[in-house]
């Protein structure tokens, strides 16, 4: 719990109830005179901890159980009903597959709705877009605009620690869940065209937690508000044609083609035989679950281990940001009402750990193509480095960030000599992490991980970018980097 830090009272009931049940336990299990004291001591613990012996039943009981299994279960059998509907309008009106797999990836690149004219679309379509554009940019009631804020600036002081544990703990555990896996396999965008589609990611990250990136204004929605519109529209189109079957030949007359959305499309004998294997609903709400952790209470997870110490509310205010994003992204209100502390959000990743993570064939190849992508940019921008083994350094770096069993799943295999240099790479991380605690040198330490994710990510700042910060949401105009917000250029100096 220390590592983790997570000193709430739901984590505090927990510790109260397993000192109570070893405390009931060690009579039976110690069998010596010290039985009974120990005993004593393990009980009077428990009742300085929880209060009362009715909280701890209740803490032990099956029914407190925050996501039981049976609504994990529900969950995978529902996507956004809201996107789903507008999705299967638009889908249902169109019967050429080549006019539709050409509207949805110009409906996703929408960024306003002054860019619906530009839509080849029926007055009704075009009024039932901009309805869905205007609805799933609203924040929700419970909204704290000075939460969003601490938790913006909580993220300014440590972005490049975030780069650090997004490739090596949020993206890998993505990779190591079996559905989640095949969907993200599918496309030879992630697979094959790695410079831009994991940049990508990162700019998302980057668009949420910017200054204003969660906010509207009299300009618009925010950064973070529109990327995350963008992301629900991808996945209820995704959804659709995962469903819609398609005959083969149709498929195959379109490999020529770049479109975005083909490598999801499936014939019907394809359908038929996911529905008999009982495949659930292609990103459903337990997924959506899923990947808001890893990039919520897995990079806090990732911040203790290195060693920063965040504040209680800056934790509450980093996650209170991504729950937000989960509002705007058409999570169930049933995850999100229960996802208010880092205590709870950790023990929903680990049911979801358990309940999908598997060995897949997409898995190992996701993860290779993230490690290749972070080693040739060493390569490029550090040559020295890369020559004298970095190349071996963000491999390391993953197998200290993720559990053995993660690692297991994705097929990260050590040698002896990887072991070796794993020792005073890690304890360099965690002397940089603990260096970041103290005001004297938080700046050093985090400009050192400012070098390293530069090496590993290739990010630029908004001034050398090409494009204004922002312009990445409009289709080809954004280079293949992640690019700094302009404020978080400036506080950095990271203009080049």
């Amino acid at each position: 719990l220390a590592r983790a830090q997570v000193p709430s009272v739901e984590a505090t009931r927990a510790v109260a109830a397993r000192a109570l049940s070893l405390a009931r336990q060690a009579p039976l299990r110690q069998g010596s005179a010290v039985a009974q004291p120990v005993t004593l001591a393990l009980a009077a613990l428990a009742a300085a901890l929880a209060g009362a012996e009715p909280i701890l039943a209740e803490t032990m009981s099956p029914m407190s159980d925050p996501f039981p299994d049976s609504l994990l279960d529900e969950l995978r059998e529902i996507g956004d009903p809201p996107g789903d509907d507008l999705i299967a309008y638009l889908g249902e009106a169109e019967d050429d597959i080549a006019k539709l797999l050409a509207l949805l990836e110009a409906l996703v690149r929408v960024d306003c709705i002054d860019e619906l004219g530009e839509l080849d679309l029926s007055e009704e379509a075009k009024a039932r877009v901009g309805e869905f554009l205007l609805e799933s940019a609203r924040l929700p009631p419970w909204y704290d605009p000075a939460l969003i804020g601490l938790g913006v600036e909580m993220f300014s002081r440590h972005t490049f620690i975030a780069f650090v544990v997004l490739g090596c703990a949020s993206l890998p555990a993505c990779y190591c869940w079996s559905y989640e896996a095949e969907i993200l396999g599918k496309t030879a965008r992630l697979r094959d065209d790695v410079p831009r589609r994991i940049p990508e990611t990162a700019q998302m990250v980057l668009d949420v937690m910017c200054e204003g990136g969660l906010a509207l204004t009299a300009a618009g929605p925010g950064r973070g508000v529109r990327a995350a519109r963008k992301i629900r529209l991808i996945h209820a189109c995704i959804r659709y044609l995962q469903r819609r079957p398609v005959e083969r030949d149709a498929i195959a007359s379109f490999a020529s083609r770049d479109y975005f959305f083909l490598p999801y499309l499936r014939s019907d004998s394809e359908i038929r035989q996911a529905l008999s294997d009982s495949e659930p609903m292609p990103i459903n709400q337990e997924q959506l679950a899923a990947t808001h952790l890893t990039f919520s209470c897995l990079m806090l997870a990732g911040y203790a281990q290195i060693g920063v110490r965040l504040r209680a509310e800056e934790q509450r205010a980093y996650l209170h940001a991504w729950n937000v994003v989960g509002f705007l992204l058409g999570m169930d209100e049933r995850i999100l009402g229960r996802l208010d502390s880092q205590a709870n959000a950790l023990r929903l990743l680990a049911a979801v750990m358990r309940r999908n993570r598997a060995a897949t064939e997409d898995g190992p190849i996701l993860e290779r193509a993230l490690l290749d992508y972070m080693c040739r940019n060493v390569r490029r921008l550090a040559p020295v480095l890369y020559a004298l083994g970095a190349n071996r350094w963000p491999k390391l770096v993953t197998t200290c960030l993720i559990e053995p069993e993660t690692a297991e799943k994705l097929v990260l295999e050590l040698t002896s000599v990887d072991r070796l240099l794993r020792v005073p790479i890690w304890a360099g991380i965690r002397t940089l992490g603990w260096l970041e605690n103290l005001r004297p040198t938080q700046r050093l330490a985090e400009r050192v991980f400012m070098w390293l994710s530069r090496r590993m990510w290739d990010w630029r700042g908004a001034d050398r970018a090409g494009v204004g910060f922002g312009a990445h949401a409009t289709a080809g105009a954004r280079p293949r980097a992640p690019i700094l917000p302009p404020e978080l250029s400036r506080a950095w100096g990271a203009g080049g």
